[in-house]
């Protein structure tokens, strides 16, 4: 199998996309009986990529006038198939594809390389390919997302770094739900709260964040609150907090379901993760108006 072009808009890149359609062609190749390997042209910027994928370095691919310098040939042997005696035939496949493939998207593959090597390692034509290894992707920039579970607010404002992310929480739930989301997070207030941060050098940021707490007697945990800030939505944060407590609820043997009340935009977006819409909560009860009560059985427990 071969791979020509593999790409990810930049504003959407260390979210794990490009892994995801990796490893889809990857479990595609494991599935097709005449694919012994996976083999590509990479970019000196993503050899790493590839290598954490399980890719090898083969050899360096020519040069011409009309392609992009410093490509390399790479090549995955597909997990479970026995070893291909012809190996050289793919890579003979592969060169004749990836010089067919520039003179077609020629503007496009350019573009890719502009954004790709914009302050990246250049490599010297006399290094040697094992070298590569040290070559660092401008993404190596991107940012680093961290995950805070059962933050105490009260205890964490010292630290500035995690002061910040706070004020953007209250300041994302004051806007959405009309009042601080920290407010009940406390010994007293018998909230807990897990808060998803993203870092960029100094600069930091909140992904997410999700309030809850375990009620034995109702044998429950209930949701008070998931928020993602608009700039940082469709990349899944909102899903990985839910997991997150949907693991935890079925760790403790108390708790047989999750509950919590969604707004009516919200609905859809629990339902894929299993919630089912039981009744729509009463005026007097709702905190805005057209909320439901949704909940879903915690995996693996007996009703």
């Amino acid at each position: 199998m071969i791979v020509a072009q593999l790409a990810v808009p930049e504003e959407h890149r260390r979210f794990g996309f490009g892994s995801t359609l990796l490893k889809c062609l990857i479990a595609e190749a494991k599935r097709l009986p005449e694919v012994h390997t996976v083999g590509l042209s990479s970019l000196p910027s993503a050899v790493k990529f590839y290598r954490r994928h399980g890719f090898k370095l083969v050899q360096r691919l020519p040069n011409t006038e009309d392609t992009v310098t410093d490509q390399f040939f790479m090549q995955l042997k597909t997990p479970g198939k026995k070893k291909l005696d012809a190996t050289n035939l793919l890579l003979e496949e592969l060169q004749e594809c990836w010089l067919i493939g520039v003179d077609l998207g020629q503007g496009s593959c350019q573009e890719e390389t502009k954004t790709q090597s914009e302050g990246s390692t250049e490599v010297p034509e006399d290094e040697k390919l094992e070298t590569l290894e040290t070559v660092e992707s401008p993404e190596a920039e991107a940012w680093e997302t961290l995950l805070w579970l059962d933050l105490k607010p009260a205890a964490e404002r010292a630290d500035p770094k995690k002061r910040l992310v706070l004020e953007q929480i209250t300041a994302l739930g004051e806007d959405i739900f009309s009042e601080d989301p920290l407010s009940g997070c406390s010994k007293r207030g018998g909230w807990r709260i897990h808060i998803a941060a993203g870092q960029l050098g100094e600069r930091v940021e909140l992904m997410g964040f999700v309030v809850f707490r375990v009620k034995p007697e109702k044998q429950s945990l209930i949701i008070a609150q998931l928020a993602v800030p608009e700039a940082h939505r469709r990349h899944g944060f909102g899903s990985w907090l839910l997991k997150t407590l949907v693991a935890e609820a079925k760790r403790l043997p108390q708790v047989q379901t999750v509950g919590l009340s969604s707004l009516p935009g919200s609905v859809k977006f629990y339902k894929r993760h299993g919630f089912k819409l039981l009744h729509r909560l009463p005026d007097n009860e709702a905190k805005a108006e057209g909320q439901v009560y949704m909940e879903l059985r915690t995996p693996g427990k007996k009703k």
